[in-house]
């Protein structure tokens, strides 16, 4: 038997956008209006939702625009906007409730559940804090698959499950159930915040490349999984029928993307990672039940202002060769600032080409990531095949590790200025 880890997995490969290449119709271009109305807007009007969507998607016949295509925001009786809203209540899994799940995730109820925490005041700190709560608690779905997880911290490190300074479990929580029970439960966290090597406080948006689906069905006693084939830090969120996983992203680049996906299937805006996280959290219950809208839109705003910060210890190391060899290498798709050029088409970038062409998310290029905060990214590439900078950059890598040539040429003295300057990005 098979199993593909999809759906709950798919959680964001973010990016920035200009404005789309059509705008919502409707009143003001989204563009024109401030972040936070942008978010009010979202959350008011099924037409501007609509818009968003539709100029978001780069190529309208893969599965992931058609589904999205026939049932959001489309004013007809199945549309996802008649959904429930779903506010559960859920708490932390933290060390000290190992041994307390049952053998598929399940408890006894540890109290009464909590009052709603799904909604905040329209303003900069109310949003970002019920996102960041969101991002840390929301449950996206329960999984019996975790009761490995949350039954020793041996097995949660064995599987990838990172544990912070305050004794949280991998980003999974507690969701009450309307049955009177709690289960285990995934929620955004999970991929995407990760402690660093050697420890350390939890880092939010930084990608967990220790996640390790393989080793998670393997503890669990499933086998015969394609995951058994991937390596940690990757995750198959595409709906079809191949197998083709992609690395985690980093979050913490989101607001310099161009696209989102490896594909770059969708045209990010603020916007546009806001209907990707709602349509996401749709899909991972199933098209049972929808998110609240202002917790979507809180939950991209957090992401969109996360902080990307260069790696101290490499600020020194970058001087003008770094910056001269970085402009005559990298900068015709990478930019100091952030920013990057559009999508390219995939036989340029020559590596792996199966994300690119996946039926359900294909559009034939690869985005070009941002550099920002690159060096402090466990792994490259949109499979994670390459570990470092400094193995991205060594010319034998391509003997393992096909593609990008860019930058392989240089002097071993050249190699290390450029890297130096690149774990200086981004340099505000």
């Amino acid at each position: 038997m098979s199993y593909k880890f999809a759906g709950v997995f798919g959680v964001v490969l973010l990016g920035l956008s200009v404005a789309c290449g059509s705008e919502p119709a409707g009143g003001p271009r989204a563009s024109e209006l401030e972040p936070i109305e942008q978010g009010r807007r979202y959350v008011e009007s099924p037409e501007f939702r609509r818009g968003i969507l539709e100029a978001s998607l780069e190529n309208p016949d893969n599965l992931y625009s058609r589904t999205r295509l026939a049932h959001y925001a489309t004013g007809a009786p199945d549309s996802w906007d008649a959904l429930p809203v779903r506010r559960p209540s859920a708490s932390p899994v933290t060390t000290a409730d190992f041994g307390s799940f049952d053998t598929f995730g399940r408890r006894e109820p540890t109290g009464a559940p909590a009052s709603d925490p799904w909604s905040a005041e329209w303003t900069h700190d109310g949003l970002i804090a019920l996102g960041e709560r969101a991002f840390y608690t929301y449950p996206l779905r329960v999984d019996g698959r975790l009761a490995p997880v949350v039954e020793s911290r041996e097995n949660a490190e064995r599987a990838g499950f990172w544990v912070d300074e305050e004794g949280r479990v991998g980003g999974v929580v507690a969701e009450w159930l309307d049955n009177g029970t709690e289960m285990a439960a995934w929620t955004c966290s999970t991929c995407h915040a990760s402690v660093r090597e050697g420890g350390g406080p939890l880092v939010s948006g930084r990608s967990n490349a220790s996640l390790d689906a393989g080793e998670l069905y393997r503890l669990g006693g499933i086998e015969g999984t394609l995951a058994e084939g991937w390596r940690p830090g990757q995750l198959d969120p595409s709906q079809d029928a191949t197998d083709n996983p992609t690395k985690i992203p980093d979050l913490r680049a989101v607001r310099y993307q161009s696209h989102l996906h490896a594909a770059a299937s969708v045209a990010n805006s603020l916007m546009a990672l806001t209907v990707r996280i709602e349509t996401l959290l749709i899909v991972s219950q199933n098209a049972t039940a929808r998110p609240p809208r202002q917790l979507a839109f809180a939950m991209a705003y957090y992401l969109w202002n996360l902080p990307v910060t260069k790696r101290e210890q490499a600020s020194e190391q970058a001087g003008e060769a770094g910056r001269a060899l970085f402009e005559t290498n990298c900068s015709r798709c990478h930019h100091t600032d952030g920013s990057v050029a559009e999508p390219v088409d995939y036989r340029l970038v020559g590596t792996d080409p199966a994300a690119a062409l996946s039926p359900a998310r294909t559009t034939g290029r690869y985005r070009i990531p941002s550099l920002a905060g690159v060096g402090d990214r466990p792994y490259l590439l949109h499979d994670a095949s390459v570990r470092s900078l400094d193995a991205f950059l060594d010319p034998e890598r391509p003997a393992t590790v096909p593609g990008h040539p860019f930058g392989l040429d240089l002097s071993a003295e050249e190699r290390r200025a450029l890297i130096g300057f690149l774990h200086t990005l981004p340099l505000d």
